[in-house]
């Protein structure tokens, strides 16, 4: 009896073509169990074939390249289990699209965990983020293109990365003033390639979520609607100024991963000392 090895990539692991599919799969609504199966189907590398046997109980019959195999309800049940990571926290933090071409423009995203994002424009992503996520169907398409034009731009005029001012992003600076006019161009962009653009983003913003817990922290239990983050986090360069407003500017333009962790530290000082 031959040896049948399944590998199921982890996120960082997806192919482009395997994370698009996956983005379709979200985006179709299938129910958890058919998610599951075609999700374990295409990240395997399987395929399901018509046959079924009954006797004591039912065996369904699958193809590895040219070796078939088969497997019991209760084995597939099993099996299915090891793609549940999908439907849980997103943790891509791989940009698998570096850079998309949209008419005779190339755009260029965030590197890995987004750590070439300032604060000013982790503070625009967030605000497009929460309002996909708490919009209507009809509106979602809206601030899904406009969280892309956020994290996407042309790139710098003068980019070489040997250049000695290159400060590791190769887009240009961030402007808060333009990227709204720029998000209709991605309506041009697949939906597929949209929605691994907010994949990737929610899995960067999870990273930051894990690595500053004290920052992220719910401030209590409410019954309202949850609020946009953004007004907060405009608040806190406040705390980072030091009542100099002269500062605000180079705050916003700082790293967003650096901003974070002061205000981490920041919190974790304030915190009174038990005895």
């Amino acid at each position: 009896m031959n040896e049948i090895n399944l590998h199921l990539p982890k996120w960082n692991e997806l192919t482009r073509k395997q994370l698009l599919y996956i983005c379709q799969l979200f985006r179709n609504g299938f129910d958890q169990n058919t998610f599951r199966l075609k999700a374990f189907l295409n990240l395997t590398g399987i395929k399901a074939l018509p046959q079924k046997i009954e006797k004591d109980q039912v065996y369904w019959a699958f193809k590895k390249r040219k070796e078939v195999f088969w497997l019991t309800d209760m084995e597939l049940t099993w099996f299915l289990q090891f793609v549940n990571y999908l439907t849980e926290n997103c943790r891509l933090t791989v940009n698998l699209f570096p850079s998309f071409r949209i008419g005779i423009r190339r755009y260029w995203g965030p590197c890995k965990e987004c750590r070439n994002i300032s604060w000013k424009e982790f503070i625009h992503a967030e605000g497009q983020f929460f309002a996909y996520n708490n919009a209507k169907s009809q509106r979602k398409v809206f601030y899904l293109n406009m969280l892309c034009a956020v994290l996407y731009r042309p790139q710098q005029p003068h980019y070489h990365p040997m250049r000695p001012d290159y400060n590791g992003d190769r887009r240009q600076p961030f402007n808060d003033f333009v990227y709204p006019r720029r998000a209709n161009r991605f309506r041009l962009l697949s939906m597929n390639k949209r929605y691994a653009i907010y994949t990737f983003y929610a899995g960067c913003r999870n990273a930051m979520v894990e690595a500053h817990p004290q920052v992220f922290k719910p401030s209590g239990v409410s019954s309202e609607a949850p609020a946009s983050p953004v007004k907060g986090f405009i608040q806190l360069v406040s705390d980072l100024n030091q009542g100099d407003v002269t500062k605000n500017e180079q705050i916003f333009n700082s790293p967003g991963w650096d901003v974070l962790d002061l205000l981490e530290r920041m919190i974790e000082k304030q915190k009174p000392v038990k005895k």
